[in-house]
């Protein structure tokens, strides 16, 4: 936890108290060298929230703050999600807690592994999959595709975990598959979400793969 400790508050000094510094480069560990950050997770869907309350609290609040968080949105996301299947209020808030608090995230939690708390944003991609399947509308593709680039942000390997889960997901609620997935509106939601990952996700996962392809991971 200490790493991310670090870079909850590294970003904040960088961005607001460094001059023309970068908050993806430290010139001063490994000096003369430097050290690019990019090398281990900067986990941008919790540091950058997080600068607010770095700038009046401290990074140690932040910190905590947004760990606390991290719960409530994977309950309210789980909550939303099952409600949505079910219509019953105890099912949901049930399979909230149940995945706010399961085996994996508290290990995480004990670990100090923030960047894999960041399993809040999975029930919400899965709410809106489920909403671009049945409804078809391009501003569900829009909001999946923003809650899978916070994934990915919190965690690199989210990612692939993302998308791979969200694939399977949607294989599992558009059946029959011919009539809904080769369906023009469907279509246009499927570009409209790939182009948004795109645009929001590319410019920063080129300058990672360009270190990790040096063999710097």
């Amino acid at each position: 936890n200490l790493e991310y400790l670090f870079k909850t508050w590294w970003f904040k000094h960088a961005l607001f108290e460094l001059t023309r510094a970068s908050p993806f480069f430290n010139a001063n560990s490994f000096y003369p060298f430097g050290y690019p950050v990019t090398l281990s997770e900067t986990t941008l869907s919790n540091t950058i929230p997080a600068l607010p309350l770095t700038l009046l609290l401290g990074e140690v609040a932040a910190y905590n703050i947004t760990l606390l968080t991290s719960f409530v949105l994977s309950a309210l996301g789980m909550y939303l999600l099952v409600f949505g299947w079910t219509r019953s209020p105890m099912a949901a808030f049930i399979s909230g807690v149940i995945f706010a608090f399961c085996p994996y995230r508290l290990s995480h939690m004990g670990a100090g592994h923030l960047p894999l708390m960041g399993t809040q944003w999975l029930p919400f991609l899965f709410l809106f999959l489920e909403r671009m399947v049945v409804h078809r509308q391009r501003r569900d593709a829009v909001l999946a595709a923003l809650f899978y680039v916070l994934g990915a942000l919190s965690a690199w390997y989210y990612a692939y975990i993302y998308a791979l889960a969200g694939l399977i997901f949607v294989l599992l609620r558009a059946r029959p598959w011919r009539q809904i997935l080769l369906s023009r509106k469907f279509l246009v939601s499927a570009v409209t979400f790939g182009l948004i990952c795109l645009a929001l996700l590319g410019p920063l996962v080129w300058p990672v793969t360009q270190l990790w392809s040096q063999g710097s991971r």
